[in-house]
């Protein structure tokens, strides 16, 4: 086998298929429960400590080091006429937040239901707002019907400008026609500056025209109930969930360039589809939406966001959504203003298996501080969406010093090793986290359970270590050729390696990476910050390599005994290797997997292509081995 200074001569770019699906699994992770019926969840821009979590009676819980704080952030119960659709519905952290500390909320004002934003600002203890500092911004009435009321406020990523989610005013068929009079606030999306109380009107904003008749607020018009809309923070383009009337939910959009004034259809169209044309104008003037589906495959759905976080490599632009009353999770993705790889997700991130839970009614979706992706379930919990694969060390199963082509079949719990072996282990919740835990040379299968924290070893051991929250991790802490379970708490950046220690490393956010740094024989505890690309081994190192969509990867990739940082970036198909070399294998739908294939005691680069089941080893090997859906277990 080459080293890796002379593989770049070698390696031909292997082709791949955008219409395939061959990216990270990805799963939900509960992270809080016993809320009262959850509809939001945000984080102010800069905070990588906590979420917050809006609860429709009217209060908002911080969510910190995974549990939800016992004092609400903000109890707005006494101001909010709930009910039904009615509540407080929206929150949004003013983009300097972290300097002047205002935040903003959407709420149905009791008695007469009017949609009211306020501002807040928060009180000397960052855990507490200050509820005395609440001051209109703007009240739109809402008197004859309960539902329809919009409810989503958020900051345009680049304007800085407010923007506020208004339903058309309730009742079948919108009665009153507001959602197509510019002379109503209702059933549209506002765009309004409130960096000047209480606020004033952009001058770009598009009814900016000295018309009376027309509300200067408005950015876009004929919208029905707009639950959820969100923005892409890398080029502006708005996504927007419009609940329908009796037979078509809609999911629109806009490119981040629009100068706004789309008018999506609304009662003149439901969906694409003609509803009351009374009064309307020709089709060409509204705007369509790029992807719909029918009653009753879904009933009311809820908007969701496009993923730019750091921690699902290969989703990034993807657009999550969901509807609340069948409950399905579905993803797409927007190219130039057509939905393209559209995907049911409502199996791969149902947590039930083995935990006894269903995301019932997805209500809203939201954002951390670090742009990962959360689901809230009406019932009372709030999921993360994980990556499903954990970190694992080598998959040598027969003892030959090199390592083999393993898949774990999640669906039969079927372990198959080309050429050693067919196992049956584990169930379809289980992540596999096979290594040398008895230190006779050769891995072993087993698996970690979230639900109950069960490690268990095939034919060896069962454990109890760790928790719902944790990520596991495989190393060799002390040298003695076995593995120790480690587990890894994101968000407090505890490090517990089972029988030896407990350790602070790192935030949320960062990738945890065990392997062995410094050539001593045993593991170190490191990780990777894809925000900033800076890598750091505990006790160690730091330095700067990568940045956000980088997939780490860390190995022995010179044969020294020690770990080079190393990283593949999908969408170049590149790897780059610290210090050793830079080559190109695969593409963005393959899934990277480095390791000792050739048994010269060298880290190979290699892949798996999922949907055709190939496996490619740099200036080594290609095989076919696997099926669509199966986990890789060789590292």
């Amino acid at each position: 086998m080459p080293r890796f200074g002379r593989l770049a001569l070698s390696i031909v770019p292997l082709l791949f298929a955008s219409e395939a699906y061959a990216e990270l699994k990805i799963k939900s992770v509960l992270v809080a429960e016993n809320l009262a019926n959850p509809v939001f969840l945000t984080a102010p821009p800069g905070d990588y400590q906590r979420a917050f979590i809006v609860e429709q009676a009217g209060t908002i819980r911080i969510l910190a080091s995974g549990e939800v704080l016992p004092v609400p952030f903000l109890d707005l119960t006494e101001k909010v006429l709930t009910g039904g659709e009615r509540g407080l519905l929206g929150l949004a952290f003013h983009p300097d937040y972290a300097a002047n500390g205002e935040f903003f909320v959407f709420y149905t004002r009791q008695p007469d239901g009017a949609l009211t934003v306020e501002r807040y600002a928060v009180s000397a203890d960052p855990d507490a707002a200050d509820f005395g500092s609440g001051t209109a911004v703007i009240s739109i009435p809402h008197p004859t019907f309960g539902n329809h009321n919009g409810g989503m406020i958020s900051f345009g990523p680049s304007d800085g400008y407010l923007y506020i989610g208004a339903g058309d005013g309730g009742g079948g068929g919108d009665p009153a026609g507001n959602a197509q009079n510019l002379g109503s606030l209702l059933g549209k999306i506002l765009r309004i500056d409130v960096d000047w109380a209480p606020y004033t009107i952009p001058p770009d904003n598009p009814f900016v025209d000295g018309n009376p008749a027309t509300r200067d607020e408005i950015w876009a018009w004929g919208l029905r109930n707009p639950w959820r809309f969100s923005f892409d923070p890398v080029n502006g383009d708005l996504y927007i969930g419009d609940v329908g009337q009796n037979a078509w939910e809609e999911i629109d959009w806009a490119p981040g360039t629009s100068p706004g004034g789309e008018n999506y259809g609304w009662r003149c169209y439901e969906g694409n589809h003609p509803y009351n044309l009374d009064g309307c104008g020709p089709a060409a003037q509204y705007v369509f939406p790029v992807t719909e589906y029918p009653h009753p495959e879904g009933e009311s759905v809820t908007g969701g966001y496009p993923y730019r976080g750091g921690r699902l490599p290969g989703l990034e632009g993807t657009y999550f959504y969901g509807d609340f009353v069948t409950s399905f999770l579905r993803s797409l993705e927007i190219v130039s203003g057509v939905p393209q790889n559209q995907r049911d997700r409502t199996e791969e991130l149902d947590p039930a298996a083995g935990s006894g839970r269903h995301i019932n009614s997805p209500s809203s979706f939201g954002l951390d501080g670090l742009g990962e992706l959360y689901a809230c379930d009406y019932d009372g919990e709030v999921f993360k969406i994980a990556w499903a694969e954990a970190a694992v060390e080598r998959g040598d199963y027969d003892g030959d010093g090199s390592s083999d082509f393993a898949v774990f079949r999640r669906g039969d719990n079927l372990w198959a090793i080309r050429n050693v072996s067919r196992i049956y282990f584990g169930a379809a919740s289980d992540l596999p986290v096979p290594a040398d835990y008895n230190g006779d040379g050769t891995a072993e299968a087993a698996v970690f359970r979230a639900a109950n924290a069960l490690w268990a070893v095939r034919g060896t051991t069962r454990i109890t270590f760790g928790s719902t929250w944790d990520f596991p991790l495989i190393a060799d802490y002390t040298g003695d050729r076995r593995a120790e379970p480690t587990a890894f708490r994101e968000a407090t950046g505890l490090w517990s390696i089972h029988g030896l220690t407990r350790f602070f490393l790192g935030t949320l956010g960062d990738w945890a990476l065990s392997g062995d740094y410094n050539g001593d024989g045993t593991g170190d505890a490191a990780l990777f910050r894809p925000r900033d690309g800076s890598w750091a081994v505990r006790g160690l190192t730091r330095l700067s390599f990568g940045g956000s969509g980088d997939i780490p990867l860390p190995g022995d990739y010179d044969g020294d005994g020690t770990f080079e940082t190393g990283l593949y970036r999908r969408a170049e198909g590149m790897w780059a290797i610290r210090g050793v070399t830079r080559a190109w294998l695969g593409g963005p739908w393959d899934r990277p997997l480095p390791a000792d294939y050739s048994g010269d005691g060298t880290d190979d680069i290699g892949l798996f292509r999922e949907w055709t089941g190939l496996w490619a080893v740099a200036g080594f090997t290609r095989a076919y081995f696997g099926n669509l859906g199966d986990l890789t277990v060789t590292r």
